[in-house]
């Protein structure tokens, strides 16, 4: 993880994530400043809500053109996955083309919340509550 202008993320600080492309990784913003802390290219958020804005995804249907509108909030809870966690994740994903929300890329249903993500990149896993 790279710290962005000397700030710090700590265990348990609400956090946003979200794809940057021009950097191509993840960019955490704290939710109370709204400012970048860090970069990284994976990252594991408990308590995690995903939110969409629908004006930021017409505007990208609109313009044709990306833009931030599609995050996912909770608190950090590092950057490493656990060894044991992953058989219990599922893949989800986010398309302002294809989707209006984050949804489960096996059963199309939409995400809102998850006790645990892990992103790596551009893919996203999250703990199904069921």
């Amino acid at each position: 993880m790279k710290q962005a202008k000397g700030r710090q993320v700590n265990t348990n600080q609400v956090i946003k994530i979200y794809y940057n492309l021009h950097k191509e990784c993840l960019s955490v913003v704290d939710k109370a400043t709204k400012l970048v802390v860090a970069y990284t290219d994976e990252i594991l958020v408990q308590n995690a809500v995903f939110k969409v804005s629908e004006k930021g995804r017409q505007r990208v249907l609109q313009e044709k053109r990306k833009n931030v509108h599609a995050y996912i909030e909770g608190n950090f809870a590092g950057i490493v996955m656990p060894d044991e966690t992953p058989s219990v994740l599922r893949k989800a994903y986010y398309n302002p083309y294809v989707t209006e929300q984050f949804i489960d890329c096996e059963t199309g249903e939409t995400i809102n919340q998850a006790p645990l993500v892990y992103c790596n990149g551009k893919q996203v896993w999250y703990m199904n509550t069921l």
